[in-house]
């Protein structure tokens, strides 16, 4: 039987996920604050058409990429035990392609963003097929193009979350979930290439990340930075613990390896500085 095009279902999910998008320009439905008492102070979180979309357009996303998959030969002889694992980053591209679109002023520009997502979207879909073998010719090619997107992704996440200056408790729970997410889709190389390494591990090592990068966000909204100087701040420190969870889970870990992330550090810190707007 001849294995199905995952081409297609690329294009069907695709489309979906763009007409809901498309939806938040057309559909205003009334807002709707709720606040709650959080550490002593009043907590409000608005209710509006962006936060009812957000949990449909996570489930189109999974369940898209995850018909991809399923098309993939592998998939197709039964010989991926999991899926679930190659949503992340499809997931944390809707999740922040939706705070973006809301911060687009003119009617034009959100179009060309739109369009901008929808081909990122196919890209890494089709990026994401090309990385479930290894023996695939686009494997290595795919894996380099996909560690870029993902990298891209996290400073426009940071960017987004830090001018939003919303209260910690949920620019911090955004970040450290959408971070875990895209520190899992970093690492999960290393689940399929290293044999003594469990998937046990690579979900273990992305939410600690995640939780770390959340941390980073509270502490950095009482630090008033402009928001490209913090983006790129948090950029720095994903790279780096990605960085360090890759080389503890190879069991790499040496004295060396630390000195060289941190002099990593103290010079991202020191360009970081000397460039970015004060």
């Amino acid at each position: 039987m001849q294995a199905p095009d995952y081409r297609d279902r690329v294009s069907i999910y695709l489309w979906v996920i763009l007409a809901m998008l498309a939806a938040e320009l057309f559909l205003q439905l009334p807002t709707r604050a709720l606040t709650w008492i959080v550490f002593g102070t009043p907590l409000s979180v608005e209710i509006n058409s962006s936060t009812l979309l957000a949990v449909p357009l996570l489930v189109l996303a999974a369940s898209g990429v995850e018909a991809v998959v399923r098309a993939h030969p592998l998939a197709q002889a039964g010989e991926l035990p999991y899926t679930w694992i190659l949503w992340s980053l499809p997931c944390a591209l809707v999740l922040t392609a939706a705070q973006l679109l809301t911060l687009i002023p003119g009617r034009i520009t959100w179009l060309a963003v739109l369009a901008l997502i929808g081909v990122l979207l196919a890209a890494i879909s089709i990026i994401i097929y090309h990385t479930i073998d290894e023996r695939d010719h686009y494997y290595r090619l795919s894996r380099v193009a996909l560690n870029f997107i993902t990298y891209a992704v996290v400073l426009l996440l940071f960017l987004i979350v830090y001018q939003s200056r919303a209260r910690s408790v949920l620019s911090g729970t955004v970040t450290a979930a959408i971070g875990a997410l895209l520190t899992i889709e970093l690492l999960r190389g290393a689940e399929s290439t290293a044999r003594s390494v469990t998937l046990r591990q690579v979900l273990t090592y992305g939410l600690l990340c995640g939780l770390v990068l959340g941390e980073a966000t509270w502490a950095l909204n009482y630090w008033q930075l402009p928001s490209l100087t913090a983006g790129f701040l948090m950029l720095l420190m994903f790279y780096l613990l990605v960085g360090l969870a890759q080389q503890g889970i190879a069991g790499a870990w040496r004295r060396m390896v630390v000195l060289e992330f941190l002099a990593i550090g103290a010079v991202g810190c020191l360009l970081i500085w000397q460039f970015a707007p004060r």
